[in-house]
């Protein structure tokens, strides 16, 4: 019974911890035929942009392109479905990338928060000479 009611204490006076997500999923997909990451419509009010890193997996940690807001640059507003790779043209073929997005909030009490994805651009299957991609589950 000392057992039984020793672990109930325990259970009860270590409670529930539930840490966020260290990154939270980016959307990926094809858009007039180029590469589109964006957040999803996942929490309210506006967000603005810190940066965005584009990675090959496998080649030693360096971005293939990157772009950040210094602190007293005009921030970037970021809204959900918005494409925001369109500067990088650099997306081919046959290759993997992760990409990484960090956005901060405009409430005093929002963490930032960071977004993920990794995928692979191949061919699209009926056309050959259209982009698709497959994201890489890990």
């Amino acid at each position: 019974m000392k057992k039984l009611t020793f672990l109930l204490a325990l259970a009860l006076l270590s409670g529930c911890v539930q840490e966020r997500p260290w990154f939270y999923p980016a959307n990926v997909s094809v858009k007039n035929n180029r590469v589109c990451i964006s957040v999803p419509d996942d929490i309210d009010g506006k967000r603005e942009l810190v940066g965005i890193g584009i990675y090959q997996p496998g080649a030693g940690g360096k971005a293939e392109w990157s772009t950040s807001v210094a602190p007293g640059q005009q921030p970037i507003a970021v809204m959900p479905g918005e494409c925001l790779t369109e500067a990088f043209d650099g997306f081919k073929i046959g290759h993997s990338y992760s990409v990484e997005i960090a956005t901060v909030g405009n409430a005093s009490n929002e963490a930032p928060r960071k977004y993920w994805t990794e995928f692979t651009l191949v061919a699209d299957k009926a056309d050959g000479k259209k982009l698709a991609v497959l994201p890489i589950q890990r």
